[in-house]
């Protein structure tokens, strides 16, 4: 073989280490799914009975909806007042609510966050509706 000339190695050859800089790493074994606390948007509980759980829509203008998203974490969560503190120190807004934060400072929270709420079990029911349950 010429220098720095590699070999394909077929599938059945592999070998069971990986083999980088002169030494074998231990090859990474597949880590269990977890199973989430929250429920899918499938059925919840398995059975027919259970409710079809669906995601709100947000309307982006109803500054009051937005506010209790922020709120309802606040006492209970520890790294979502972290967050909104910070957020409110970078806005320069009062993150007390003694007076309600701008639209801006409100929206750009909840959308940067917006993936964190669908995992919150503190906001399902803000972020969650069942089934032909109509919009609030």
């Amino acid at each position: 073989r010429a220098p720095g000339a590699f070999r394909a190695l077929s599938v059945a050859s592999r070998p069971k280490a990986a083999v980088a800089l002169g030494f074998e790493a231990p090859v990474a074994k597949a880590r269990p799914a977890k199973e989430s606390t929250l429920p899918s948007l499938g059925a919840v509980g398995g059975g027919d009975s259970a409710p079809k759980l669906v995601r709100r829509s947000i309307d982006w203008s109803d500054l009051a909806y937005l506010e209790r998203l922020v709120r309802q974490g606040l006492p209970v969560d520890e790294a979502w007042r972290g967050a909104w503190q910070a957020h409110c120190e970078l806005k320069r807004s009062p993150a007390d609510f003694a007076t309600s934060p701008s639209k801006e400072v409100l929206v750009e929270f909840v959308e940067q966050h917006l993936f964190e709420l669908h995992n919150k079990e503190w906001a399902r029911d803000l972020m969650y509706r069942r089934e032909g349950e109509a919009e609030v």
